[in-house]
């Protein structure tokens, strides 16, 4: 489509082309590029006031953010999934905003061999909780399959629950009779320790065939230098550990693999 002489305008260095065509081109000004539109919702991710945990410390900081508000206590729970999780091979992005279509944290998961580094779309809702989690959380997650950008739609997209507590029995149920590919993590609040992890049958068809979450056993120290228990989920092919890359922090020892957690995987 040629446009108009008139319709031509002298763009600045700083502005993008795509931002001139919205403006001048009626087929363009419609819901594909409005604000809330899961294309924009990818332009916006992450603010650049933060992008991160050390950055949004800082930002929470200048601006005097007090530590108990809602806002700042969701995202730096965001912040802290999307670092402990950049250890099991998810790359990231935070959303933000009040039009984020029920979606805090976008982005892939790029397997590691076996799984012939195959990648999965994924987007994540965070939520930081008193109570055990409930099936409500899972009806949540279904509705924001429908806000997802068009690139995370399909079968070999995952959406993802995160949350402080563990789940209960009913959202694992409520979980398995979805048929849109889900997982759910429990991650630590304070430590970003990742405590429970489960995927549905969906999840598993999607990519997951031959992936298992299992728990990781060692010991840490106290700030008295006394020994204690601490434990993580790590996920296994064939009882061998292939994420998450590292050790976790502070931890001696972790080389007793215990009891795999319950996935619906039947």
């Amino acid at each position: 489509m040629l446009l108009k002489p008139s319709s031509l305008l002298l763009v600045s260095r700083n502005t993008s082309a795509r931002n001139v065509l919205v403006a001048h081109n009626p087929i363009c000004k419609g819901r594909l590029y409005s604000r809330s539109s899961s294309e924009s919702m990818i332009d916006r991710a992450t603010p650049r006031s933060h992008h991160d945990l050390p950055s949004f410390l800082e930002h929470a900081e200048r601006v005097d953010l007090p530590t108990s508000s809602p806002t700042y206590v969701g995202t730096h729970f965001e912040y802290t999934a999307l670092h402990t999780l950049s250890r099991y091979g998810l790359s990231l992005s935070r959303v933000g905003g009040r039009d984020d279509q029920g979606i805090d944290l976008i982005g892939t998961w790029k397997l590691p061999p076996p799984f012939d580094e195959r990648t999965l779309k994924v987007f994540l809702q965070c939520k930081v909780l008193v109570k055990r989690c409930g099936p409500n959380l899972i009806r949540e997650l279904e509705g924001a399959f429908a806000g997802a950008p068009a690139a995370w739609k399909g079968r070999s997209t995952l959406g993802c629950l995160v949350a402080s507590t563990l789940p209960t029995a009913s959202l694992r149920g409520a979980m398995h009779r979805c048929k849109m590919p889900m997982m759910f993590l429990s991650i630590q609040k304070d430590s970003g320790i990742v405590r429970a992890w489960n995927w549905n049958w969906a999840a598993r068809e999607a990519g997951l065939v031959g992936l298992e979450a299992t728990t990781r056993f060692g010991t840490t120290r106290d700030l008295d230098g006394s020994e204690l228990q601490e434990s993580e989920v790590v996920l296994a092919h064939e009882r061998e550990v292939i994420l998450p890359h590292g050790q976790l922090l502070g931890m001696e020892g972790l080389d007793l693999v215990g009891p795999a957690t319950q996935n619906d995987t039947s």
